[in-house]
């Protein structure tokens, strides 16, 4: 495999140094939150029609955010479960966290899975669109590029989004964040295999590296009625009978 070239850029100033440090912070978040609001701009309806606008976090998102990079600063398995209203922006989150950590660590590679390809489409345009707009000032240093339907960056680290197929499709590569979305919709118009089986190839590929302890999971929908995969965990996690930490945003 062609390793990546190194774009050739001036060395960084002390004021873009200080400017990245605080972007990271020791991987906190504050340094998350300074972040999303100085360097992500996403799309929102701005009188009568839509601009991109910084990031800035609303209350179900920090909520989420404070919970994520704790359990990251732990240095343990990382596991959530997700029942959710729409439009609250949990999914353009996951793609901030995604921008972040790729920009200031090596190796990361996040991977989110939807549930069919018009959300593909959508998910995936986040994350793009706020690498396409990071601040000028920065750019050189942080900003990954799109390659082969991905977003890379030159230290190995990565963004993909995909859509939920079978189960041999869903093996292969080890993601240290793995976010499943829509879950409970997942069983819908398959052509083959089930919901359940897609999952269990995923999680499979977590536990080859360390038990899964340096890897992270978000399974997150809105509601699809009683029963199925979703449902069943989602039951678990509030009776406290697995590992996944639940959090319910109405």
């Amino acid at each position: 495999m062609k390793s990546l070239k190194v774009k050739k850029v001036r060395p960084a100033s002390d004021v873009q140094r200080q400017f990245m440090a605080a972007c990271w912070r020791g991987g906190t978040f504050e340094g998350f939150r300074f972040f999303s609001e100085n360097c992500l701009k996403v799309r929102a309806p701005f009188g009568g029609t839509w601009r991109y606008v910084p990031l800035v976090l609303n209350e179900e998102q920090e909520t989420f955010a404070r919970a994520f990079i704790a359990k990251r600063l732990e240095g343990k398995k990382a596991r959530f479960i997700v029942l959710k209203a729409r439009k609250l922006g949990l999914s353009t989150l996951i793609q901030a966290l995604g921008m972040w950590y790729g920009a200031f660590t090596e190796g990361w590679k996040a991977k989110t899975i939807a549930h069919q390809m018009g959300s593909t489409v959508e998910i995936g345009a986040i994350s793009v669109n706020m690498s396409a707009k990071l601040p000028e000032g920065v750019k050189d240093y942080i900003a990954p590029e799109f390659r082969n339907g991905k977003l890379v960056w030159a230290s190995g680290s990565e963004i993909t989004v995909e859509t939920q197929k079978s189960e041999n499709q869903a093996r292969g590569g080890t993601p240290s964040l793995l976010h499943m979305s829509e879950v409970a919709f997942w069983d819908e118009n398959r052509k083959d295999g089930s919901a359940e089986g897609t999952m269990t190839a995923l999680f499979g590929a977590l536990e080859e590296e360390d038990g899964g302890a340096s890897t992270a999971v978000v399974i997150e929908t809105t509601a699809n009625g009683v029963g199925g995969t979703f449902h069943t965990r989602w039951i678990a996690a509030q009776r406290l009978e697995s590992e996944w930490v639940p959090f319910f945003f109405p």
